[in-house]
């Protein structure tokens, strides 16, 4: 083979790689940004919704009373209400579900012994719960939020 149609071919290889390195770059830029776009969003739009949340206490131990009271009303909405924003619906549902299994009234039973067992940090609180037999079956976690408590998860 000729040296001249060697260094064409080559050149032609080095010419594709690096229009599709180019691309590549193009496009990965372009989703870099787009999911830049959908987290700012998604950021705004929860700092409004707790800016405007009114649910919760200015202590936890208060957070945790206003959840039981609503609770023992069957108020599953009001109760979900109490969780931070992010995780709202999926609590609801999960309490929904509770409820339709029978297990609410237990869950109230077993909150209704929570003991604050740890601050992480002044925004965090960790209480435990326990049964009837003083077992720990649920670690309640307090997070601080805009001068208000909220349940970050149980």
């Amino acid at each position: 083979m000729d040296k001249t149609f060697f260094k064409f071919v080559l050149g032609a290889l080095g010419l594709a790689l690096s229009a599709s390195a180019i691309i590549y770059g193009i496009h990965a830029y372009e989703l870099s940004n787009q999911l830049y776009s959908l987290i700012t969003d998604v950021t705004q739009r929860r700092a409004v919704e707790s800016e405007s949340d009114e649910y919760g206490g200015t202590l936890p131990e208060e957070t945790l009373n206003l959840f039981m009271d609503a609770l023992k009303k069957d108020d599953l909405e009001l109760a979900s209400k109490y969780f931070l924003v992010e995780s709202r619906t999926e609590w609801y549902d999960h309490l929904k579900s509770l409820r339709e299994a029978g297990l609410l009234s237990g869950v109230i039973d077993d909150l209704s012994r929570a003991k604050k067992y740890q601050s992480v940090s002044k925004d965090q609180v960790f209480f435990t719960a326990a049964n009837v037999n003083g077992e720990v079956v649920a670690i309640v976690d307090l997070v601080k939020r805009l001068n208000r408590w909220k349940l970050g998860g149980l």
